[in-house]
């Protein structure tokens, strides 16, 4: 989903004023505002090939919630890597399952 530059911008200035103030103590400055404000424009307008807008793997918050190992398996799939057996044993000792529901309950 994009989302227009004139959209973006009140909540992004809003975060850049709150982190400045806690993280500097003080406001941004107006140059610093006008600068922040070109880079958007410029990132929003730069053109996106067909391969770039293929880059985002489509993971839902559902999934993450409902089957997280067929989420890290897609993860893995979509970045072109092995799953390991190790690591699967280490996802395992964190809380991820990589079976089906009927196996995890009997687990």
């Amino acid at each position: 989903m994009e989302r227009d530059v004139k959209e973006l911008a009140p909540s992004f200035f809003s975060l850049k004023r709150f982190l400045s103030i806690v993280f500097y103590g003080v406001e941004p400055s107006k140059e610093k505002y006008l600068e922040i404000n070109e880079t958007l424009k410029f990132w929003n307008s730069a053109p996106k090939t067909h391969k770039e807008q293929n880059k985002a793997l489509p993971a839902d918050y559902t999934d993450l919630k409902s089957r997280p190992d067929v989420l890290v398996a897609s993860c893995y799939d979509f970045l072109n890597l092995t799953l390991e057996e190790e690591f699967k044993k280490q996802l395992q000792k964190s809380g991820v399952i990589f079976c089906s529901i009927t196996e995890a309950i009997e687990k």
